[in-house]
Order: structure tokens, then C-alpha cells, then sequence
């Protein structure tokens, strides 16, 4: 069963380090050009990100700062993000 269709999204990769004592920061954030559903392999991929606002970017590394922090992440526990509309949408982590 379909519960949302993911036609018409972005796929953005973000690529998030973090030390031990907690400092974060943002290698790179990706954007396939190609529509979601082309395989990466086949996708083209740039960065930085070519086609989102400030404001988007600036949200979208928060989230994913906010993943990086939290304990299910450090102990590699799957996770599944069910945003508000118009939020991101974590696929994978």
C-alpha cells in the first residue's frame, strides 16, 4: 500500500561528521538533478545543493545535526522520520 507518493520530491544526501566531544559539521550536502526514482548510479549529482533556498539548506542541516545527535543514532538504530507537510522526509540515515 502506497501511503505517500514521493513523485515530485528532491533527493538531497547530507554528509554530517561529528568528534567526541560533540562538534558537527556539514562535509557536503548532494543534490541528485535527476527525478527521485532514477538510480543514483545513473543520477546526476552535484554539489553544493543548486536548486534550494538559504533557508532550506539551513533547515535541512539542522535536521540532520539533530539526527546525529541523538543516542538511537551512535548505536545504529534504523530510524523513520513522519514529517509535516512541506518538511523533509528521512528516508534512510
Amino acid at each position: 500500500m502506497v501511503q505517500q507518493s514521493l513523485a515530485g520530491l528532491k533527493e538531497i544526501e547530507v554528509l554530517v561528521m561529528r568528534d567526541s566531544s560533540g562538534t558537527m559539521m556539514n562535509l557536503a550536502m548532494v543534490e541528485n538533478l535527476d527525478p527521485i526514482g532514477i538510480h543514483a548510479g545513473d543520477s546526476v549529482a552535484v554539489t553544493p545543493a543548486q536548486t534550494l533556498m538559504d533557508r532550506e539548506i539551513q533547515d535541512i542541516r539542522n535536521v540532520a545535526f539533530a539526527i546525529t545527535r541523538a543516542p538511537a543514532h551512535r548505536r545504529g538504530q534504523p530510524r523513520s522520520v513522519c514529517p509535516r507537510p512541506g518538511a523533509p522526509t528521512l528516508l534512510r540515515d
